[in-house]
């Protein structure tokens, strides 16, 4: 078997029963205390985690990106972390979160995160493609 064949690859839409998901270190986290909300909670676009008693949590793991680590440098604290993660992601999410800034999607009206130059969230921007691929 060949390194590429062993590797995860990522994906760009939740699966149920993923195996790939973080994990918030409580000890660690303390809820992005000073502002609004939790850097994690606000980044991601699968609705991931969820604040309880003033810390991040991982709620809905099964909604993780397979290969997604996008949240793990946005974290202050180093809270979060990736138990699955092989090797394949590290190093380039650093390179993935530099010039990251909070849009709005003009289809749907849903704020998110990106480094690149688009006006349309994940999840539109997979309903346009599937759109134009029929």
């Amino acid at each position: 078997m060949n390194d590429a064949a062993a590797k995860p690859r990522p994906s760009f839409s939740g699966s149920g029963g993923s195996s790939w998901y973080p994990i918030v270190f409580p000890e660690k986290c303390d809820g992005c205390q000073g502002i609004e909300a939790p850097k994690c909670i606000e980044f991601c676009p699968h609705d991931v985690y969820a604040l309880v008693d003033g810390k991040a949590i991982v709620a809905r793991p099964q909604n993780c990106v397979n290969g997604c680590v996008a949240c793990r440098p946005l974290c202050p604290r180093g809270a979060i972390d990736f138990p699955q993660d092989v090797g394949f992601m590290r190093g380039k999410d650093r390179a993935w979160s530099e010039g990251l800034r909070k849009l709005t999607c003009r289809r749907c009206g849903k704020v998110f995160w990106s480094n690149s130059e688009t006006e349309l969230c994940w999840n539109c921007l997979e309903h346009v493609e599937e759109e134009v691929s029929r």
